[in-house]
């Protein structure tokens, strides 16, 4: 049986006054969405071209 891993992107995190963040190191999904709620983003963008926004109560929208 294989080893499956969860796949890992680099992103962009993404805030209100327009402040960005790049994130070089290869994350997972759910790491990237927690860590960016926690610091109050407002997007994310991964480095396949999808983008996940955050609504004011970092609620996914």
């Amino acid at each position: 049986m294989p080893n499956l891993q969860p796949q890992r992107w680099r992103s962009t995190v993404v805030f209100a006054d327009g402040r960005r963040i790049d994130v070089d190191e290869p994350l997972p999904l759910q790491t990237i969405v927690a860590d960016a709620k926690r610091a109050g983003a407002t997007k994310v963008e991964l480095e396949n071209g999808t983008e996940i926004f955050f609504n004011e109560n970092g609620e996914q929208r």
